[in-house]
């Protein structure tokens, strides 16, 4: 059996029974009573007090509590994480009956994904009334060198392209581009068009068309798209679809803020 620091692994607290613990805790705070002595947080979680002292302890040092004399309250951390998922939310719900629209339009499931590290994550769908579709889910996750979404956050997120350059990118499928040189190209000229499609790249039989989304910043906030089977997508559909992909991503970046310039706004919507 291994060991940590002399001690048997088997003695260790469970990493999960921790987090539950510390959730516990910040569960112990309220609007009404932002601030709590230890006793309190004791009682409220019904954590022996050795255990709520020494969590206590720990999330002070780590910014998740702040103590002022007897009494602790949630930290800047946590308040930071806050304002972050309330972004989130805002985003979802702005982007719901833009995907809507684009179903609708483009009668093909509509999606929104985010970047989160070394991939992108499916925070929104709107899907087809296709009996056969593409099916999309939210909370899926994906490779971030892979489909048009990942060729979005390739093209106009710097730090998506930088995370990819210490990794083994592994091939998905025969169509999958695997070589950093030749996703720097394509990336060049997704930016250039300002939309990308993709053809099985991911999976077999899978089709998608993404655009990016802007925040009030100008920094990539979202990628938004539609996806279809191979069936009902062929390339020649890629200059009809492009356009209201384009135009939804525009509406919702409006919505966060977004002011267009030239360079994230191009001229033309060709296929790529």
């Amino acid at each position: 059996m291994t060991s940590v620091r002399g001690r048997p692994a088997a003695s260790r607290p469970s990493p999960v029974l921790v987090l539950r613990k510390a959730g516990a805790v910040l569960e112990a705070f309220t609007p009404e009573e932002p601030a709590l002595t230890a006793r309190q947080v004791q009682q409220r979680t019904g954590l022996p007090a050795t255990t709520t002292l020494r969590l206590l302890y720990t999330m002070v040092e780590e910014g998740f509590l702040d103590r002022r004399g007897d009494e602790y309250l949630p930290g800047l951390a946590t308040l930071r994480w806050a304002a972050i998922a309330r972004r989130g939310m805002d985003l979802v719900s702005l982007a719901q009956p833009v995907l809507q629209g684009l179903r609708d339009t483009t009668d093909e499931s509509a999606y929104l994904y985010v970047r989160h590290g070394l991939h992108s994550v499916c925070v929104s769908v709107a899907e087809s009334r296709h009996a056969v579709q593409q099916v999309l889910r939210v909370g899926e996750v994906l490779p971030l060198h892979a489909g048009s979404a990942a060729r979005i956050f390739l093209a106009f997120d710097p730090g998506a392209m930088e995370s990819l350059g210490s990794v083994a990118l592994p091939a998905l499928t025969s169509r999958t581009i695997t070589d950093p040189a030749r996703l720097r190209e394509i990336a060049v000229e997704t930016r250039r068009a300002g939309y990308a499609a993709s053809f099985e790249e991911r999976s077999l039989g899978a089709v998608s068309l993404s655009a990016p989304v802007f925040d009030d910043r100008g920094s990539l906030a979202a990628v938004l798209g539609v996806a279809a089977p191979r069936q009902r997508f062929s390339p020649d559909r890629v200059s009809s679809l492009a356009p209201p992909v384009v135009r939804a991503a525009r509406t919702l970046s409006d919505q966060l803020g977004h002011s267009p310039s030239a360079e994230d706004s191009p001229a033309t919507v060709r296929p790529t």
